[in-house]
């Protein structure tokens, strides 16, 4: 039997194996057992500092005998390494290197944190390791664990694909669970490219022992894989996700928040600061509301930190709207939390820069917060605070801290344990109020829950040495199991780290998750299921393109490109009818015939015939096709000549939408540091802001003929006069964020789409509630929206689909789901003609398709070089304008087309990023663009 060694770095007692506490200082004694790669170490025989510290107890397993001391351990890196340290964020599911040392004159590596079976042990199986197999678990598992499980792999794929390491997902002897969390035992390098087709072939063996309520899914998305309808873990991950959404409705679980702060033993002012407020405790149930909460710890020898961790938690507090996060999809809600740490950044900044603080005398503070919201939990993190993640099965620590030690891991410079010896390990490489939110990169994560889980947010007062993963099981643990309520174990763990560590305040945040295991079926346990995958890759309510031809009113049908037109269909031209080749009538007497011609003769004028029939009718059928074709209906247009005439001066955010009123002199500008300003047209001359900062603005339009403007923001729908630049209120009605808006040309009729993927329309003329509304599930949120001239056709589009949705208002009834073969990257902007002929969609893949509204059919094509991201058509109908954008500054450009015949005519370059919007007045000679530069440009045309 071996001794321990006491990781109190004041202790370091040598204590008896069978010993759980320091028989000296009472601390609890660690048992770190490693993993060595490669083959059995059975007779091999460890260099002399090696079998000293550690000691052999399975084929490739040793047990470190100083835990608490640094490890021993080669300088050299060998390759198979890096993997490991630059996957270093990832380590909820992957181990890490602890140490590199020789076998046989080779170095191997010795990895920590490793999921091992119990039979991998060897003797002495440690307390609180109920590692599975994967394969074994599955059978057992529930259908939410299976569907999270797999949400976890389509996760890990892209990154494991990159670093050339996928081939480890198809080996079933590394695959494990540890209760909600994947895990895997190694990294093994791929022989060869790993496809995600062997992913689905492999995962379909599971498919017999899945649950019944999920197993059409299951069966579903490997046969995506199998076929190369799904080509990404993000498309994979997508579906899963809707799969797990099902259970969203049934789920019934219960939060509880304590948070708790303290100056320490050494420390004369309290830099840190916590949400909810210390000794303020909250329950709630699942339907109360969305709980958070945010601690932030002023970084230490800054002047004004606790001012820093202050103004981050005020920030966030008001901002963060949990009534509006709960309706909203989880990318929505993934963007939101970053928008609003980038705006505490930015408030924290400014505070800077008005006081003239330089250098060290720039507050500054970190950031945890944890946002639940019914199945699933969302982190956001920046600095070195932690948060912990405490099951039945383990402590996990699932933020990154973002110093020195960490980035020469993710560079794949150092092992961990090497980097944190470096004199500037702790130094921190990003905090909130040192630099712009240009230069800040929050890390934003989510999790899928089914566990009742503990959450402990806390400073670097508690997590330096190591405190948590040496006192989770006796502080934390018992949360679950009941022995120890949620406002004593905060306590503890303050008295914890002023005796343990001591140096530092210390904030202390818990939230205990409880979920009800009857909750979490879906009802009846009906299977789930989703639209299956079309050549769009798997996106989110993909709608495959059925071979039938368009119906009026029929969903998601499209033309056959192989189909013939034939007479009845809507919209489909008769052939010419041609003249039989021989008379029906009685022939003369023979005496009156003619002398027959020669047969040679006689082919020659009927090939001639037939040429000259099939040109009248190929000129017959261009010509009645120009003619019914509302592209032909407007002249040929002049070359444009737009020339840039004035840039508004730089706004302190990008450029996220423009109006322009229908009398052609005011436009409106809406700008992502939350102002709405209005400039006088053709000068540029600013008019004011009807507001100056707040929420970034994503829609501003002009309505009521000019006289109240429109805008929306994350937060709000609101109504503004122009006149008098007031605020008149907000518009009430959609339930879900809007994301979309749009208006008629008079203003009489407003549409907007939220994150729910329902549309609203309101007759301006008459007041109460929207006059239209209809749930568009199969689009998720509403990213593009258009009206027709005379409000009565409503065009809706989605970022995640390939088509558009054409409703009849009046009817309340749907015209045409829009979409072609050849669509890829969903939906991104929309415009009908002004005379309502044509409608124009802009996708991510550049294409800009033109349908005819009437008929629902398509009508040609242009490809733009980059994301399309606004439309808009010349008041003449002969123009269209498409601002796009992309990484290449090729593709940040204003194309002028001939829609009619495809061409571009005129190509605009002066914005250095994406065009975002575009406007036009109403005699089309002032074109408007706002950009992802901050920017907004006049474009004046002589015509």
């Amino acid at each position: 039997m071996d001794n321990i060694e006491c990781s109190n770095p004041n202790c370091y007692s040598l204590n008896p194996e069978t010993n759980r506490f320091c028989q000296v200082c009472g601390a609890p004694l660690e048992f770190v057992f490693l993993w060595v790669t490669g083959d059995p170490l059975v007779g091999v025989e460890l260099e002399r500092p090696y079998q000293e510290r550690y000691r052999l107890r399975g084929p490739n397993l040793l047990l470190d005998l100083q835990p608490g001391r640094q490890p021993v351990s080669l300088d050299t890196i060998p390759v198979e390494a890096q993997p490991y340290l630059r996957l270093f964020p990832f380590r909820l599911h992957l181990p890490q290197v602890q140490a590199v040392i020789p076998v046989g004159g080779q170095p191997r590596l010795v990895l920590s944190q490793v999921p091992l079976l119990p039979e991998e042990y060897g003797t002495r199986i440690p307390p609180l390791k109920p590692v599975q197999s994967f394969g074994k678990a599955w059978a057992e598992a529930t259908g939410f664990r299976q569907l999270s499980w797999l949400w976890q792999i389509a996760r890990l794929w892209p990154i494991l694909s990159y670093q050339q390491v996928a081939g480890s997902l198809l080996r079933p002897q590394l695959l494990r669970v540890e209760g909600p969390v994947f895990r895997l035992r190694e990294l093994v390098q791929d022989g060869e490219q790993t496809t995600l087709a062997q992913l689905g072939e492999f995962l379909s063996r599971l498919v017999p022992t899945t649950q019944p309520a999920v197993r059409g899914l299951v069966k579903q998305v490997c046969e995506g894989m199998i076929q190369q309808q799904i080509t990404s873990g993000e498309e994979l991950a997508q579906q899963l996700d809707r799969g797990l959404d099902e259970f969203r409705h049934t789920w019934n679980g219960q939060v509880s928040v304590v948070a708790l702060t303290d100056p320490g033993p050494t420390r004369r002012r309290n830099e840190d600061a916590c949400y909810p407020a210390p000794h303020q405790g909250s329950r709630l149930s699942g339907t109360d509301g969305l709980p958070f909460a945010i601690v932030c710890d002023g970084i230490g020898g800054h002047e004004g930190g606790d001012m820093a961790s202050n103004l981050a938690i005020e920030t966030i507090s008001q901002q963060l709207n949990p009534r509006v996060l709960a309706k909203v999809d989880t990318k929505v809600v993934t963007e939101e939390l970053a928008m609003i740490v980038c705006n505490a950044n930015d408030r924290i900044t400014q505070v800077n820069n008005q006081q003239q603080r330089q250098e060290r005398q720039r507050m500054g503070t970190t950031l945890t917060m944890t946002l639940l919201r019914d199945y699933e939990v969302f982190l956001a993190n920046v600095g070195d605070s932690r948060i912990y993640w405490v099951t039945r099965y383990g402590c996990y620590q699932v933020t990154t801290d973002d110093d020195v030690a960490s980035r020469e891991v993710r560079l794949g410079y150092s092992l961990y344990p090497q980097a944190l010896k470096q004199p500037a390990a702790g130094a921190l490489v990003q905090a909130l109020g040192i630099n712009s939110s240009g230069l800040l990169h929050p890390t934003i994560q989510r999790f899928p829950l089914d566990e009742d889980s503990v959450f402990l947010l806390c400073s670097d007062g508690l997590s330096d040495n190591n405190l948590v993963d040496q006192y989770w099981q006796l502080e934390l643990l018992p949360v679950l199991t009941g022995e120890v309520d949620l406002p004593t174990a905060t306590q503890r763990l303050i008295d914890l780290a002023n005796q343990k560590n001591g140096h530092d305040n210390v904030t202390v945040v818990l939230i205990h998750y409880q979920v009800a295991p009857a909750k979490t079926a879906p009802v009846n346990g009906r299977p789930l299921s989703v639209p299956e995958p079309s050549p769009t890759q798997g996106q989110r309510g993909a709608i495959p393109p059925p071979p039938e031809p368009i119906t009026k009113g029929r969903r998601g049908a499209v033309p056959s490109p192989a189909e013939p037109i034939t007479q009845g269909r809507r919209g489909a031209i008769p052939p010419p009818s041609i003249p039989p080749l021989r008379s029906q009538t009685a022939l003369p007497p023979s005496s009156a015939r003619p002398k027959p011609l020669p047969l040679a003769l006689l082919l020659v004028g009927l090939v001639v015939g037939l040429l000259t029939l099939a040109a009248g009718g190929w000129l017959w059928w261009q010509e009645n096709r120009q003619r019914d074709n509302p592209l032909f209906l407007v002249s040929s247009p002049t070359p444009p000549d737009f020339q840039p005439t004035l840039t508004l001066p730089k706004f302190n955010g990008y450029v996220n939408t423009l109006a322009i009123n229908a009398q052609g002199n005011q436009l409106a500008i809406g700008s992502e540091d939350g102002s709405i300003s209005l400039w006088q047209l053709p000068g540029g001359q600013s008019q004011g802001f009807l507001r100056r900062s707040g929420v970034s603005v994503m829609g501003v339009t002009f309505i009521r003929n000019g006289q109240q403007l429109a805008s929306f923001d994350r937060s709000s729908l609101e109504l503004w006069g122009v006149n008098d630049g007031r605020r008149i209120g907000e518009l009430v009605g959609p339930r879900g964020v809007v994301t979309a808006m749009a208006t008629n040309g008079t203003g009489q009729f407003l549409a907007v789409g939220d994150a729910n993927g329902e549309v609203y329309l309101w007759d301006l003329n008459l007041a109460g509630a929207p006059s239209f509304r209809q749930q568009l599930p199969e689009l998720g949120k509403i990213d593009a929206l258009a009206l027709s001239p005379d409000g009565t056709l409503l065009a809706a589009a989605s970022q995640g689909q390939q088509v558009v949705e054409l409703w009849d208002v009046p009817n309340r009834t749907r015209k045409f789901t829009l979409t072609r073969p050849d669509l890829r990257h969903g939906i991104w902007s929309l415009s009908f003609r002004p005379d309502g002929q044509v409608l124009a969609s802009g996708g991510g893949d550049g294409k800009v398709s033109l349908w005819n509204p009437g008929s629902g059919a398509w009508l040609k094509t242009l490809q733009a070089p980059g994301i399309v991201y606004s439309l808009v058509f010349s008041p003449d109908n002969a123009l269209l304008f498409s601002g796009t954008g992309t990484t290449s500054p090729d593709s940040r450009v204003i194309t002028v087309w001939n829609p009619a015949k495809g061409t571009a005519l005129q190509v605009l370059k002066n914005h250095q990023e994406a065009v975002k919007a575009l406007a036009i007045t109403p005699n089309g000679r002032l074109l408007v663009s706002g950009g992802l530069d901050n920017q907004a440009i006049l474009w004046q045309s002589p015509q």
